[in-house]
């Protein structure tokens, strides 16, 4: 019973991290920017990003720790592959997004030319201007990472 309560939570909260992250990326963010340009959305995205990225790293932790529960604490590829989600969530948080949000911050500075620009394709590259540009692609790939690993974690789920 403990191994299935276990499984449940691991789906749970894996769901709420998959979930989550494609509404922030591929839902919320476009028809934001498309509403609001850039210039104004930058700002919420930033703040929106630091709430994020803490939520999904504590809620990984617990995913991690309800998928050991399940599955014991060999390498499998249930574990395995949460492991690697968890890395790229933690790295992203701690070492990518501080980096990234101050190079934001200079990004705007120097876009505040282009604060009608409602072109997601742009800010999916650039994020809020040229300078910030590698660090927007990290968080991008980072993300990657995390749903790398969060998705097959999530079929092996699956009976």
């Amino acid at each position: 019973m403990p191994q299935n309560l276990a499984l449940i939570m691991d789906l749970l909260f894996s769901s709420f991290v998959l979930g989550a992250t494609v509404w922030f990326f591929f839902v919320q963010s476009p028809a934001l920017i498309k509403w609001m340009g850039r210039d104004k959305f930058v700002p919420i995205q930033m703040r929106l990003t630091k709430i994020l990225f803490k939520t999904l790293s504590i809620i990984m932790v617990i995913t991690t720790f309800f998928t050991a529960l399940h599955t014991g604490l060999s390498l499998n590829p249930g574990l395995i592959s949460v492991l690697i989600a968890l890395g790229g969530t933690l790295f992203n948080t701690y070492y990518v997004i501080p980096r990234a949000l101050k190079a934001g911050g200079k990004g705007r500075i120097e876009e505040k030319d282009q604060s009608n620009d409602k072109s997601v394709g742009t800010f999916a590259v650039e994020g809020s201007g040229p300078s910030a540009k590698f660090w927007h692609l990290m968080v991008v790939g980072f993300v990657v990472v995390m749903l790398g690993g969060l998705i097959p974690h999530m079929i092996t789920l699956l009976p």
